[in-house]
This record gives structure tokens, C-alpha cells and sequence, in this order.
């Protein structure tokens, strides 16, 4: 990977991932945010490079459902599971922080945020296929490639052009932060 191919940012999510270890193998959040640490350690920015640039976290709800196969669905455990994911959450904040990073941002409604980047693009609809993935354009239905996809690479996990889509419906707001 070069340098000038991340020059926009880079995702470091795993989808079905959570702040803990979820019934999927790929890194949980901690891990994921040491592999930023590690870019930073090999100097692929400088704190002045990041200044102006926005760590975008995001949580669903994997640690949730994690909870609920292996224990079952209490709502105690549930309401205790949170407090433990909301501290986990702010914990994973710390080391972001101490890299000079000052802007972190952690989307807690993505529900409106995909709607609205939805209305946007009301002829764009993805229908679930056993073999691949179709995008119905308009009366047209076409088999596109995983990197095309204008919003998900799944049924569930946005794409890095749905993540985009999304975060151009915050960024006014996020800009009003800052």
C-alpha cells in the first residue's frame, strides 16, 4: 500500500465485529484501533497530518447478539452488557486520543444517517441473491462486481462507497463540531 491510496483516510472495520470478541473471527475494535497505532508508530502520519482529519467510530449491535446466543436473552445481562460496552467504547477512545488525534466522533444512530443517504439515491435498491449480489437501477437489473456496489458488499455490512454515502450526510454536522 502506498501512501498517496490512504491519502482521504482509511477504514479499519470488520463487519459482525463489536468492542468484544463477537461470534466472528475478525479483530474486535481494540485491534483494530492498534492497527492505526501502528501505521502512526511507522510514521504514516504525523500529528500535524492528522489535525484537521475526524476518527469516525461506529457500534452496532454484535456484542449484543454475541451475548444473547452464548447467554440468552436476560435483560439484566443485557443492561449489565452495556455499561460494559459503553466503557469498553470509551477505553478504545484513549488510545486514539494519545496518538494526537482529537477529533473522534462515534456515531450512535446509524439508522438515520443510512436513511437519509438512502432518499438520495431512491432508484438504487439491493436485493438479496443465493448467488452474488444484484443492484437494481431503475427497470434495470445488473450483477456488479463487490467494489461497485454503491452501498453494501452484503445484505448487512455497508461498502466503502455506503460508509462514504454516509458520511457525506454527517459531514456538515461534523464540521459544525469542530
Amino acid at each position: 500500500m502506498e501512501k498517496w491510496e490512504v491519502a482521504n483516510g482509511m477504514n479499519f472495520a470488520y463487519g459482525g465485529t463489536g468492542v468484544f470478541n463477537t461470534l466472528e473471527k475478525p479483530p474486535n475494535m481494540s485491534t483494530q484501533i492498534s492497527f492505526f497505532q501502528q501505521l502512526r508508530q511507522q510514521k504514516w502520519y504525523t500529528k500535524q497530518e492528522l489535525n484537521p482529519s475526524i476518527a469516525l467510530l461506529s457500534l452496532a449491535g454484535n456484542d449484543y447478539g454475541t451475548s444473547v446466543v452464548n447467554h440468552g436473552n436476560n435483560p439484566k445481562d443485557m443492561s449489565d452488557l452495556s455499561k460494559l460496552v459503553v466503557n469498553q467504547l470509551a477505553d478504545n477512545i484513549k488510545p486514539i486520543l494519545s496518538l494526537g488525534k482529537k477529533n473522534v466522533i462515534v456515531v450512535l444512530d446509524l439508522y438515520t444517517a443510512f436513511q437519509s443517504a438512502f432518499a438520495k439515491q431512491k432508484n438504487i435498491t439491493v436485493m438479496d441473491m443465493d448467488v452474488g449480489v444484484l443492484i437494481k437501477v431503475g427497470k434495470e437489473v445488473q450483477r456488479m462486481q463487490e467494489w461497485e456496489l454503491p452501498f453494501f458488499w452484503d445484505m448487512i455490512h455497508p461498502s466503502q462507497k455506503g460508509w462514504h454515502a454516509v458520511y457525506s450526510e454527517l459531514q456538515p454536522s461534523l464540521y459544525k463540531l469542530f
